[in-house]
């Protein structure tokens, strides 16, 4: 099944809104690791084809703040990105990703955004159509 636009771009938000979350929650060591994953994030959503000024205006800043941000294209370990998505580490391994070459365990982020609508679009429920007379 195929997603919306609409669909896409929610789905895209909702984990650049995680991250952003979890980005102004971090704390120490941590903090340079989910700062750097957002950033890979925002690259990959405007590389997907989601506007700057949508997603500044998803998290309240400017756009001109996004472009800043999204400049770089880089990896996302696998556990970070399930704890961004709410899914199952197993459900993430068992997409077919290019691992990074630094880390296995990490792909591009651009490479898991996409996995992610793929099984999005893969476990969409069908449409039904409404009984007749209902």
């Amino acid at each position: 099944m195929e997603l919306t636009e609409q669909l896409r771009q929610q789905t895209i938000l909702a984990v650049i809104r995680a991250s952003a979350r979890v980005e102004r929650e971090a704390q120490g060591p941590d903090r340079r690791r989910v700062f750097r994953n957002t950033r890979y994030l925002l690259a990959a959503a405007v590389a997907l084809g989601v506007s700057r000024s949508l997603i500044a205006a998803e998290l309240g800043v400017r756009a001109e703040t996004v472009r800043t941000r999204a400049g770089l294209h880089g990896p996302i370990s696998t556990t970070d990105f399930a704890e961004l998505t709410g899914l199952p580490l197993a459900r993430i391994h068992s997409w077919t990703l290019p691992s990074s070459p630094e880390d296995p365990a990490s792909h591009t982020a651009t490479h898991l955004l996409k996995a992610l609508l793929h099984d999005t679009a893969t476990h969409q429920p069908e449409a039904t159509e409404p009984a007749p007379g209902r």
